[in-house]
Order: structure tokens, then sequence, then C-alpha cells
């Protein structure tokens, strides 16, 4: 126990070094629960429809690049697992098992990746959803905003590329969540054909970058756009690059050096 111990406490102070620096351990407690609840998600949703999700592998079936997530999955992972813990989770593991879900429903960067938190949040803790505004745009509207953009970018500013430009644009999203909109420009500028757009998403990543405000919707943006480049092939642990996801009120001032 005293090891499981040391693990999280170190996990916690490099939380308050890189997300929040007053982070409470009640808040950690509660950051840890619900994106453990959302990797276990998405290792069912990246697990064949007749298997079982082995806890084990859960580091293998999630790319992730952010430390803190990486340190949370090695920590679900580690075969010393504290016994009470190990079998939360198996639990957890085994109801996700039983869902039903759709056949290739296991397919990185399907929509529940990026609206599940919604969900979660509503039986969660429905008075921080609503304190917080936790409501996500359907992807329906954030491919017609992305499209309308592209064209008003073409039309308008004359960049013939549109947001696939290689060098005059920056993307901002100033309320991230889970990601949407970073995902459908993603989506967008990711048609065929499949090496002209993916030099050009190489090019436009350095220069997209998301602000969040909640803790746990920033570690599932950093998940889920992960999972997102790797279906295309683009693997940020091995590929030049980084996600530029940020911990911060996008309505105040920040901070010199702010890390993501």
């Amino acid at each position: 126990m005293r090891e499981q111990d040391s693990r999280l406490s170190t996990y916690l102070r490099a939380s308050r070094a890189s997300l929040l620096p007053t982070l409470t351990y009640t808040e950690f407690a509660d950051v840890c629960t619900q994106t453990i609840c959302y990797i276990l998600f998405v290792a069912r949703l990246r697990t064949e429809t007749n298997a079982h999700t082995d806890r084990t592998r859960i580091a293998d079936l999630i790319p992730a690049t952010d430390p803190l997530v990486r340190g949370l999955l090695e920590y679900i992972a580690a075969p010393c697992l504290h016994a009470r813990i190990a079998c939360m989770l198996e639990e957890l593991l085994a109801l996700l098992d039983g869902a039903g879900l759709p056949t290739g429903a296991h397919q990185a960067g399907k929509e529940p990746l990026i609206y599940f938190y919604e969900a979660f949040l509503t039986a969660y803790n429905p008075q921080m959803r609503a304190a917080r505004g936790v409501y996500y745009t359907p992807e329906p509207v954030v491919s017609y905003i992305v499209r309308s953009i592209d064209a008003l970018l073409k039309r308008d500013f004359d960049l013939s590329a549109g947001i696939a430009g290689t060098h005059e644009l920056h993307v901002l999203d100033p309320a991230l969540g889970t990601g949407a909109f970073l995902h459908g420009i993603i989506d967008h500028i990711s048609a065929p054909p499949p090496q002209r757009n993916r030099q050009a998403l190489q090019a436009l990543l350095p220069r997209v970058a998301g602000y969040e405000l909640l803790p746990t919707p920033y570690m599932i943006a950093h998940i889920s756009l992960s999972l997102k480049l790797a279906t295309m092939g683009y693997d940020l642990r091995t590929d030049a690059g980084e996600l530029h996801v940020y911990l911060t009120n996008a309505l105040e001032a920040t901070q010199p050096g702010q890390q993501e």
C-alpha cells in the first residue's frame, strides 16, 4: 500500500506543478476518478467487441503524450496495483464489457470519444455540469461551422487552401472541452488525398491551440486528440510535434511560461 501511496503522491505533486498549484486532495481524487472512468471507456472502445478489456494492457491501447495522462495510464495497468483498487477497476471494466457497444465502436476517432464526458458528468456531478456549462456542440454543427470558416477564409481572406493553409493560419479554441472543434478541423483537412493532407496537418498542428478551464476535459482532450491523430498514422510520441492544449481560463490573463 505504501508503494501505491507513493505513486499517487508523486502524481499529485506533478499535477500541482503542471496543472493547478492549488489542487487539493479532494479535487485531485475527483480528477483521477473522472479521468480513470474515461480511460476505461476508451479502452473498451478500442477492444474487440467480444473480448475482455485487459487492465494491464490499457497503457498500450492509448497513445497519450501528456506525461500526467501517461502516468495515470501506467498506474492503472500496474500488476502490483492495490487489490481493492484493482477490484474496483475490474468491476468497471466488466460493466463496460457488458454494455453492448456497437460493432466498430472500438475504432478511435468515433463520436463517443468526444461526447461521452457530457453524459458522464450528467450522472456523476450534474451540479458541476450546470455550473461550468458542460454542454457540447453536436458533431453536425461542428462540421458546419468548420466548413463555413474554411469557405470564408478562401472567399474573403484570399487563402486558397482555407483551414489547410500551411503558414498563414492560427487556430485557437478558447473553450476546448474534450476537443470537439479541434477534432472537426482535423477531420476537415484529412480528406483525400491523404499524403497531401498529412503534410498540411503536420504543418498546421504547431499553430493549433486549445484552452480548457476544467482539469478532466483537459486531459480527455489530450487522449481523444492523440487517438484521432493515431488513426491517421500521426503518432505524437514519435513524430515531431506536440498538442498545444492548456489548462487555463481564456477570460483571464495567463502567466508567462504557463505549462501544457
